[in-house]
């Protein structure tokens, strides 16, 4: 079994279901596919996957709906708020690669969750 490359809170938030379990197989990931299990409606009988761009998209699209930028240029990537002014996220890496979506994603998720804990 290979390592998760997105945790199954943030797959949760990001799809907007519950997710019961992630399931990273190496086969799957080098397929750049990600199988899981979850409450929502099967789309073919293999179960529930995704491809690896099209969740990073939807990452970033759920990252601008709760009011973080995901922006990535080249080499950088930035979360910025939604004015597009301040950077409050910065890390550099591989350029265009989801798993580094998913780790800004994750670092809104724990933020969100964070401000969701002090607002109880």
């Amino acid at each position: 079994m290979a390592e998760t490359p997105i945790s199954k809170e943030l797959l949760s938030a990001v799809l907007n279901c519950t997710i019961f379990r992630v399931e990273p197989t190496t086969t799957a990931l080098a397929r750049d596919e990600l199988y899981f299990i979850s409450n929502r409606k099967r789309e073919s009988a293999e179960g529930d996957k995704i491809d690896l761009d099209k969740l990073a998209r939807k990452c970033k699209l759920w990252a601008l709906d709760e009011g973080y930028l995901i922006d990535e240029r080249g080499k950088d990537i930035y979360i910025l708020t939604t004015d597009g002014i301040d950077v409050i996220w910065h890390s550099y890496g591989e350029p265009f690669n989801p798993l580094r979506v998913f780790e800004a994603s994750e670092w809104v998720c724990q933020v969100l969750s964070m401000k969701e804990n002090k607002a109880v």
